[in-house]
């Protein structure tokens, strides 16, 4: 079970790092244009969530794999649990039925995270 824990921890760190890298380094006019989301947020609110799933994406893996500190990977996985609960909306808005199926899926893969590494499976 651990073995698959970060098998899911390392996945959606991945996720996280290539998605907070790209908003936080392109800028913001060609972030609008390839994330239609983008359009309806202030820029520094598009750099903010780069900073959070940049942040997030180091939560799930470093704490862990140091054994320094590692309650903040169940904590990171809360944030990404609440990242996606706040991405299913705008994207529901948006008509995005992939992006929402996508979220939903990092969602619950993020909950179970969460729970293990709370509970039976820690870090």
């Amino acid at each position: 079970m651990n073995v698959l824990l970060w098998i899911v921890q390392i996945g959606i760190a991945v996720a996280f790092t290539s998605a907070g890298l790209v908003k936080l380094t392109q800028p913001v006019a060609k972030l609008r244009d390839g994330m239609p989301w983008a359009r309806a947020v202030p820029g520094f609110a598009v750099r903010a969530l780069g900073a959070v799933e940049l942040l997030t994406a180091i939560g799930l893996v470093v704490p862990a794999a140091t054994g320094t500190a590692s309650v903040l990977t169940p904590v990171a996985a809360l944030v990404v649990v609440l990242v996606m609960i706040c991405s299913v909306p705008v994207f529901a808005r948006m008509g995005d039925r992939v992006a929402i199926a996508l979220s939903l899926l990092v969602l619950v893969l993020a909950a179970l995270l969460a729970w293990a590494r709370f509970g039976p499976y820690p870090a």
